[in-house]
């Protein structure tokens, strides 16, 4: 298991995480680039109020990482992009 892997939690049991600091520690960001990552779309948002959060299971989809936590290695950097093409289906 990755550190990744071990600092994200599962879906199920927290549903969210704060952009800053909880994501942008697990991405290796600061504060800046985390927040720009996230205006641009490249990490996946939800405005509620003035909090910003980021849901579990999409940053988990979106660094290749299995639902269940498991062995799986997380994958390279992709932005929204590569997600989204025809091949990342």
């Amino acid at each position: 298991m990755t550190v990744t892997q071990r600092l994200i939690p599962d879906p199920e049991l927290q549903p969210v995480l704060d952009l800053w600091p909880d994501t942008g520690e697990i991405l290796g960001l600061g504060r800046s680039l985390t927040y720009a990552a996230a205006a641009r779309n490249e990490i996946p948002t939800v405005r509620i109020g003035r909090r910003i959060v980021v849901p579990v299971a999409r940053l988990r989809a979106m660094l290749g990482m299995d639902e269940s936590g498991g062995a799986s290695a997380v994958a390279g950097w992709q932005g929204p992009e590569a997600r989204d093409s025809p091949e990342a289906a």
